[in-house]
Protein backbone atom coordinates (compact mmCIF):
# COMPACT_ATOMS: atom_id res chain seq x y z
CA UNK A 1 0.00 0.00 0.00
CA UNK A 2 1.30 3.45 -0.90
CA UNK A 3 2.19 5.78 1.93
CA UNK A 4 0.35 9.09 2.39
CA UNK A 5 3.56 10.95 1.54
CA UNK A 6 3.97 9.17 -1.78
CA UNK A 7 0.30 9.73 -2.64
CA UNK A 8 0.71 13.46 -2.09
CA UNK A 9 3.75 13.58 -4.38
CA UNK A 10 2.04 11.54 -7.10
CA UNK A 11 -1.09 13.68 -6.88
CA UNK A 12 1.01 16.81 -7.32
CA UNK A 13 2.74 15.40 -10.38
CA UNK A 14 -0.62 14.38 -11.85
CA UNK A 15 -2.01 17.91 -11.44
CA UNK A 16 1.03 19.42 -13.15
CA UNK A 17 0.73 16.98 -16.06
CA UNK A 18 -3.00 17.69 -16.47
CA UNK A 19 -2.41 21.44 -16.47
CA UNK A 20 0.38 21.08 -19.02
CA UNK A 21 -1.81 18.93 -21.27
CA UNK A 22 -4.64 21.48 -21.02
CA UNK A 23 -2.44 24.38 -22.18
CA UNK A 24 -0.93 22.22 -24.96
CA UNK A 25 -4.39 21.41 -26.32
CA UNK A 26 -5.35 25.09 -26.03
CA UNK A 27 -2.23 26.12 -27.97
CA UNK A 28 -2.89 23.52 -30.72
CA UNK A 29 -6.44 24.81 -31.14
CA UNK A 30 -5.20 28.40 -31.20
CA UNK A 31 -2.74 27.55 -34.01
CA UNK A 32 -5.59 26.08 -36.07
CA UNK A 33 -7.66 29.30 -35.72
CA UNK A 34 -8.07 31.46 -38.79
CA UNK A 35 -7.53 35.22 -38.75
CA UNK A 36 -11.16 35.99 -37.91
CA UNK A 37 -10.91 33.61 -34.94
CA UNK A 38 -8.01 35.59 -33.57
CA UNK A 39 -9.98 38.83 -34.02
CA UNK A 40 -12.99 37.34 -32.22
CA UNK A 41 -10.80 36.07 -29.37
CA UNK A 42 -9.14 39.47 -28.97
CA UNK A 43 -12.55 41.18 -28.91
CA UNK A 44 -13.85 38.76 -26.30
CA UNK A 45 -10.73 39.32 -24.19
CA UNK A 46 -11.17 43.09 -24.53
CA UNK A 47 -14.83 42.92 -23.43
CA UNK A 48 -13.90 40.70 -20.49
CA UNK A 49 -11.13 43.02 -19.31
CA UNK A 50 -13.35 46.08 -19.77
CA UNK A 51 -16.09 44.49 -17.67
CA UNK A 52 -13.58 43.51 -15.01
CA UNK A 53 -12.23 47.07 -14.89
CA UNK A 54 -15.78 48.44 -14.62
CA UNK A 55 -16.50 46.17 -11.67
CA UNK A 56 -13.27 47.27 -9.99
CA UNK A 57 -14.00 51.01 -10.30
CA UNK A 58 -17.62 50.55 -9.24
CA UNK A 59 -16.54 48.74 -6.07
CA UNK A 60 -13.90 51.37 -5.40
CA UNK A 61 -16.48 54.18 -5.82
CA UNK A 62 -18.88 52.45 -3.42
CA UNK A 63 -16.15 52.06 -0.80
CA UNK A 64 -15.11 55.72 -1.20
CA UNK A 65 -18.74 56.90 -0.85
CA UNK A 66 -19.24 54.83 2.29
CA UNK A 67 -15.98 56.16 3.78
CA UNK A 68 -16.95 59.75 2.98
CA UNK A 69 -20.37 59.29 4.58
CA UNK A 70 -18.75 57.79 7.68
CA UNK A 71 -16.28 60.66 7.93
CA UNK A 72 -19.14 63.17 7.67
CA UNK A 73 -20.94 61.49 10.55
CA UNK A 74 -17.76 61.33 12.63
CA UNK A 75 -16.91 64.97 11.96
CA UNK A 76 -20.45 66.34 12.48
CA UNK A 77 -19.32 68.47 15.40
CA UNK A 78 -16.43 69.88 13.36
CA UNK A 79 -18.81 70.79 10.53
CA UNK A 80 -21.01 72.70 12.97
CA UNK A 81 -18.01 74.55 14.37
CA UNK A 82 -16.92 75.55 10.87
CA UNK A 83 -20.37 77.01 10.03
CA UNK A 84 -19.80 80.28 11.89
CA UNK A 85 -22.14 82.27 9.64
CA UNK A 86 -25.13 80.18 10.66
CA UNK A 87 -24.53 79.98 14.42
CA UNK A 88 -24.06 82.29 17.37
CA UNK A 89 -21.17 80.89 19.40
CA UNK A 90 -21.88 80.92 23.16
CA UNK A 91 -19.06 79.55 25.38
CA UNK A 92 -20.38 77.61 28.37
CA UNK A 93 -17.00 76.49 29.75
CA UNK A 94 -13.52 75.67 28.47
CA UNK A 95 -14.93 72.34 27.27
CA UNK A 96 -18.53 73.06 26.24
CA UNK A 97 -19.70 75.55 23.63
CA UNK A 98 -23.30 76.18 22.55
CA UNK A 99 -23.89 76.92 18.85
CA UNK A 100 -27.24 78.70 18.58
CA UNK A 101 -28.85 78.21 15.18
CA UNK A 102 -29.84 81.50 13.56
CA UNK A 103 -31.93 79.86 10.82
CA UNK A 104 -34.73 77.59 12.12
CA UNK A 105 -35.47 76.17 8.64
CA UNK A 106 -32.67 73.62 8.95
CA UNK A 107 -34.21 71.72 11.85
CA UNK A 108 -36.40 71.76 14.92
CA UNK A 109 -33.50 72.31 17.32
CA UNK A 110 -32.35 75.81 18.12
CA UNK A 111 -28.72 74.82 18.50
CA UNK A 112 -26.08 72.26 19.42
CA UNK A 113 -24.04 71.82 22.59
CA UNK A 114 -20.55 70.64 21.56
CA UNK A 115 -17.68 69.18 23.51
CA UNK A 116 -14.84 70.97 21.71
CA UNK A 117 -12.14 68.81 23.29
CA UNK A 118 -13.59 65.48 22.13
CA UNK A 119 -15.19 67.07 19.02
CA UNK A 120 -18.62 65.51 19.67
CA UNK A 121 -22.17 66.84 19.93
CA UNK A 122 -23.33 66.48 23.53
CA UNK A 123 -26.99 67.29 22.82
CA UNK A 124 -29.35 69.30 20.60
CA UNK A 125 -30.94 72.04 22.72
CA UNK A 126 -33.36 74.94 22.44
CA UNK A 127 -31.23 77.34 24.47
CA UNK A 128 -28.77 77.59 27.36
CA UNK A 129 -28.61 80.13 30.19
CA UNK A 130 -25.68 80.27 32.57
CA UNK A 131 -24.42 82.01 35.66
CA UNK A 132 -20.65 82.41 35.40
CA UNK A 133 -20.34 82.05 39.16
CA UNK A 134 -22.14 78.70 39.28
CA UNK A 135 -21.47 75.15 38.10
CA UNK A 136 -24.98 74.40 36.84
CA UNK A 137 -26.60 75.98 33.77
CA UNK A 138 -30.21 75.99 32.63
CA UNK A 139 -30.78 73.98 29.46
CA UNK A 140 -34.03 73.82 27.49
CA UNK A 141 -35.14 71.03 25.16
CA UNK A 142 -38.55 70.41 23.58
CA UNK A 143 -40.11 73.12 25.72
CA UNK A 144 -38.85 71.73 29.06
CA UNK A 145 -36.06 73.02 31.29
CA UNK A 146 -33.44 71.20 33.31
CA UNK A 147 -29.95 71.73 34.72
CA UNK A 148 -26.59 70.56 33.38
CA UNK A 149 -23.06 70.65 34.76
CA UNK A 150 -21.37 73.15 32.46
CA UNK A 151 -17.92 71.57 32.88
CA UNK A 152 -18.81 67.92 32.25
CA UNK A 153 -22.03 68.10 30.23
CA UNK A 154 -23.78 65.76 32.68
CA UNK A 155 -27.52 66.31 33.27
CA UNK A 156 -27.93 66.89 37.01
CA UNK A 157 -31.66 67.74 37.07
CA UNK A 158 -33.71 66.34 34.15
CA UNK A 159 -35.94 68.28 31.75
CA UNK A 160 -39.23 68.65 33.63
CA UNK A 161 -39.92 72.32 34.34
CA UNK A 162 -41.99 74.78 32.32
CA UNK A 163 -39.76 77.66 33.47
CA UNK A 164 -36.37 77.72 35.18
CA UNK A 165 -33.77 80.27 36.20
CA UNK A 166 -30.07 80.07 36.99
CA UNK A 167 -28.80 79.12 40.43
CA UNK A 168 -28.04 81.92 42.86
CA UNK A 169 -27.37 81.64 46.59
CA UNK A 170 -27.38 77.84 46.07
CA UNK A 171 -31.05 77.78 45.02
CA UNK A 172 -32.89 78.15 41.72
CA UNK A 173 -36.43 79.25 40.92
CA UNK A 174 -38.52 76.92 38.76
CA UNK A 175 -42.15 76.76 37.67
CA UNK A 176 -44.32 73.81 36.74
CA UNK A 177 -47.04 73.72 34.10
CA UNK A 178 -49.46 75.45 36.49
CA UNK A 179 -47.07 78.43 36.68
CA UNK A 180 -46.43 77.91 40.38
CA UNK A 181 -42.96 79.28 41.18
CA UNK A 182 -40.91 77.58 43.88
CA UNK A 183 -37.23 77.09 44.70
CA UNK A 184 -35.06 73.95 44.49
CA UNK A 185 -31.56 73.01 45.61
CA UNK A 186 -28.82 71.38 43.53
CA UNK A 187 -30.36 67.93 44.00
CA UNK A 188 -33.68 69.12 42.57
CA UNK A 189 -35.44 69.05 45.95
CA UNK A 190 -37.78 71.84 46.98
CA UNK A 191 -36.64 74.37 49.56
CA UNK A 192 -38.72 77.02 51.32
CA UNK A 193 -42.35 76.30 52.06
CA UNK A 194 -43.76 79.11 49.98
CA UNK A 195 -45.07 78.94 46.43
CA UNK A 196 -45.38 82.07 44.30
CA UNK A 197 -47.37 82.89 41.18
CA UNK A 198 -45.57 83.40 37.89
CA UNK A 199 -46.20 86.73 36.17
CA UNK A 200 -44.33 86.90 32.84
CA UNK A 201 -45.50 90.46 32.13
CA UNK A 202 -43.53 91.87 35.06
CA UNK A 203 -40.28 93.46 33.93
CA UNK A 204 -37.83 92.50 36.64
CA UNK A 205 -34.81 90.47 35.61
CA UNK A 206 -35.94 86.97 36.51
CA UNK A 207 -36.30 85.08 39.76
CA UNK A 208 -32.64 85.38 40.71
CA UNK A 209 -31.06 86.34 44.04
CA UNK A 210 -28.78 89.36 44.17
CA UNK A 211 -27.02 89.96 47.47
CA UNK A 212 -29.41 87.52 49.17
CA UNK A 213 -32.57 89.23 47.87
CA UNK A 214 -34.84 88.23 44.99
CA UNK A 215 -37.59 90.20 43.25
CA UNK A 216 -40.91 88.38 43.54
CA UNK A 217 -44.52 89.10 42.61
CA UNK A 218 -47.56 88.55 44.78
CA UNK A 219 -49.94 89.71 42.08
CA UNK A 220 -49.89 91.72 38.86
CA UNK A 221 -48.16 95.06 39.55
CA UNK A 222 -47.42 93.95 43.12
CA UNK A 223 -43.70 93.25 43.35
CA UNK A 224 -41.45 93.03 46.38
CA UNK A 225 -38.19 91.46 47.54
CA UNK A 226 -37.88 88.17 49.41
CA UNK A 227 -34.92 86.86 51.39
CA UNK A 228 -33.35 83.38 51.18
CA UNK A 229 -36.02 82.04 53.55
CA UNK A 230 -38.85 83.21 51.31
CA UNK A 231 -39.98 85.99 53.62
CA UNK A 232 -40.79 89.48 52.37
CA UNK A 233 -37.85 91.80 52.93
CA UNK A 234 -39.60 94.54 50.92
CA UNK A 235 -43.39 94.28 50.81
CA UNK A 236 -44.93 93.70 47.35
CA UNK A 237 -46.30 97.22 46.87
CA UNK A 238 -44.20 98.19 43.84
CA UNK A 239 -44.95 97.77 40.14
CA UNK A 240 -41.36 97.13 39.10
CA UNK A 241 -38.13 96.18 40.82
CA UNK A 242 -34.83 95.98 38.94
CA UNK A 243 -31.31 95.04 40.00
CA UNK A 244 -28.84 97.61 38.64
CA UNK A 245 -25.57 95.70 39.25
CA UNK A 246 -24.92 97.32 42.64
CA UNK A 247 -28.28 98.71 43.81
CA UNK A 248 -32.03 98.00 43.66
CA UNK A 249 -34.36 100.28 41.73
CA UNK A 250 -38.04 100.27 42.77
CA UNK A 251 -40.74 101.99 40.69
CA UNK A 252 -44.47 102.62 40.79
CA UNK A 253 -46.66 104.82 38.64
CA UNK A 254 -49.85 106.59 39.70
CA UNK A 255 -52.41 105.98 36.91
CA UNK A 256 -54.32 109.15 37.81
CA UNK A 257 -51.57 111.76 38.12
CA UNK A 258 -49.05 109.95 35.89
CA UNK A 259 -46.34 110.55 38.46
CA UNK A 260 -43.72 107.90 39.02
CA UNK A 261 -42.38 107.09 42.45
CA UNK A 262 -38.83 105.79 42.50
CA UNK A 263 -36.63 104.55 45.31
CA UNK A 264 -33.05 103.24 45.25
CA UNK A 265 -31.73 100.74 47.78
CA UNK A 266 -28.20 99.49 48.38
CA UNK A 267 -27.50 95.69 48.66
CA UNK A 268 -28.30 95.89 52.40
CA UNK A 269 -31.68 97.47 51.51
CA UNK A 270 -30.68 100.80 52.97
CA UNK A 271 -32.09 103.78 51.02
CA UNK A 272 -29.73 105.48 48.62
CA UNK A 273 -32.60 107.60 47.33
CA UNK A 274 -35.77 107.73 49.45
CA UNK A 275 -39.11 107.24 47.73
CA UNK A 276 -39.37 110.28 45.46
CA UNK A 277 -42.15 111.33 43.10
CA UNK A 278 -41.19 112.62 39.70
CA UNK A 279 -43.12 113.67 36.61
CA UNK A 280 -40.36 112.75 34.21
CA UNK A 281 -38.15 109.68 34.57
CA UNK A 282 -35.26 108.83 32.27
CA UNK A 283 -34.87 105.10 31.80
CA UNK A 284 -31.45 103.83 32.78
CA UNK A 285 -30.21 101.20 30.28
Amino acid sequence: MKSRKNCSKNDGKGCCQKTKMFFNKLWLRAKRLKWWGWVLAVLMLFVFLKGLAGCYWNIRWQVASWQQSKNQDDNYASQIQNSYGRYDVIPISDRLVFYADRDKRYGAERGHLIDVKDDVVVDDLDWVSRNDDDTLVVVAKNGKRGYMNRFTGEMVIPYKYAHAWVFSDDVAAVANDEDAVFFINREGKRVMDRVFDYYPSLQYDGYVFHCHQCAMAQAEDSVGLIDVCGEWAIKPVWQQILWRDFYWELRSEDPVSGQTTIMLLNPSLKPILPATKTERLINVP
